[in-house]
């Protein structure tokens, strides 16, 4: 299976788009509408993650609290970290059955140390980043301290279309199946477009991934 490259994406996104467009949209794609209203920390930052920049982006939210209990003795209580999974970052909100299953890391071209695309999502219990294994930094390691991790709904939606449609597959069972496999924790909002904007209204931090 080839990796899905920026330009194939956006093409194939117009044709998966064009479809969905024309179709009903499933009343559960309104949830996470309000996902504001479950954060609890007076230190709060979105870190914006559409690519997955070899892990980057955990490394970035790891930080965000570490700094803030080391430096300025702020309790993880008082810190409210945001994760998106949009665009390139989308699978990785969803379960390690859905990678083996669909074959994720070979469709995305993610593989691990010897080469192997993963079978298992790499970023729930043990990323890599900087070259080192940070399972401090995982999305579970992460949740047990208050951060919190939000999937969107259209990518996900685009992204199972291409997918199923590279594998031969139907894109309505896909997407359910995926839908129905999203990390525990991890909320799904209607649109990242607008789960950003709701943040900038709520005067939420934004750090561009």
């Amino acid at each position: 299976m080839s990796f899905v490259s920026r330009r194939s994406l956006f093409a194939s996104a117009a044709v998966v788009l064009g479809a969905i467009v024309l179709a009903p949209r499933p009343a559960a794609a309104q949830d996470g509408k309000n996902w504001i209203a479950s954060l609890h920390g007076t230190h709060r930052m979105l870190f914006d993650a559409p690519a997955t920049a070899n892990g980057v982006p955990l490394v970035h939210l790891m930080n965000y609290y570490d700094t803030y209990n080391t430096a300025f003795n702020v309790p993880d209580r008082e810190i409210d970290g945001i994760l998106t999974f949009y665009g390139f970052t989308t699978f990785h909100g969803l379960t390690d059955a859905m990678w083996s299953k669909y074959n994720i890391g070979a469709f995305l071209k993610e593989n691990d140390a010897k080469g192997v695309p993963f079978t298992a999502n790499p970023w729930r219990t043990s990323p890599s980043a900087l070259g080192m294994v940070l399972p401090q930094a995982s999305i579970e390691a992460m949740q047990k301290r208050g951060a919190t991790f939000l999937i969107c709904n259209n990518a996900l939606q685009i992204l199972s279309g291409m997918l199923a449609n590279a594998q031969g597959l139907d894109p309505k069972v896909v997407y359910a199946d995926m839908k129905a496999h999203i990390l525990p924790g991890v909320t799904l909002v209607p649109g990242m477009v607008i789960a950003i904007d709701q943040a900038q209204r709520a005067g939420i931090s934004y750090h561009r991934q």
